[in-house]
């Protein structure tokens, strides 16, 4: 779990930074705009997206923009509704182990201190 954390919190920089989340389809159309070896080299992770955990990268990416917050303000955590809604559009296989790693990375994305 550890390096699907570090390829999360590694696609947010490049969010950050470039306004997109950094897959396949993008790292080619910059190749085509004449994007340099090295920007292209930046857009690549260093760890690879292993196949079982593409489903919770990708969930954890689209719950990322419901968070759900206290009447103070102070973020509690996801739409757990808008999870499963996603999990069952797309098909997850293993919705209860895509919403553990979800979890676990949204913990470790959103821990404060």
């Amino acid at each position: 779990k550890k390096k699907l954390i570090a390829l999360v919190a590694w696609t947010k920089a490049i969010r950050q930074r470039t306004g997109t989340i950094p897959d396949a389809a993008y790292i080619e159309q910059m190749r085509e705009l004449g994007a340099s070896d090295e920007t292209i080299a930046s857009l690549q992770p260093t760890e690879p997206l292993l196949p079982e955990n593409h489903d919770a990268w990708r969930m954890y990416w689209l719950v990322e923009t419901q968070p759900v917050y206290r009447p103070d303000g102070a973020l509690v955590g996801f739409s757990l509704p808008a999870l499963l809604g996603l999990m069952e559009i797309y098909g997850v296989e293993d919705p209860r182990g895509c919403l553990e790693k979800v979890q676990i990375i949204w913990t470790d994305m959103h821990k404060t201190g």
